[in-house]
């Protein structure tokens, strides 16, 4: 499987963000796809086909690390 991995939630170079996030495979024309819609506030989930913006970090970060 190629591709890369991507953060789900962006990290804006933020440390604690690049470490403390969800992760998916993405091909790079989907990572591209998901780049662009990122700076719109839309952060994309293929794999559970769900989509977040920022105020939803917290709680999907926090249940995820539980």
């Amino acid at each position: 499987m190629g591709g890369s991995i991507d953060h789900i939630f962006p990290h804006w170079r933020d440390e604690k963000r690049f470490l403390r996030n969800l992760f998916q495979n993405l091909c790079a024309a989907c990572h591209q796809h998901k780049t662009r819609e990122e700076m719109q506030g839309r952060f994309h989930d293929y794999a559970r086909g769900e989509v977040y913006d920022e105020t939803d970090y917290a709680q999907k970060i926090g249940s995820a690390c539980e």
